[in-house]
């Protein structure tokens, strides 16, 4: 999902979504606490 890269799978390749078509809910695994913190794992233990 990158603004720069022009084959970048995201909304602007498969358009908005009803929310009747979501099936469960997202949830961020690698995230960062601040800005320019390191990223953190947050899903399920490898």
């Amino acid at each position: 999902m990158n603004p720069s890269v022009p084959d970048s799978l995201d909304g602007r390749y498969f358009g908005p979504l009803s929310a009747t078509t979501l099936l469960g809910r997202a949830t961020p695994m690698l995230t960062r606490d601040t800005a320019d913190g390191p990223l953190v794992w947050r899903g399920i233990a490898p």
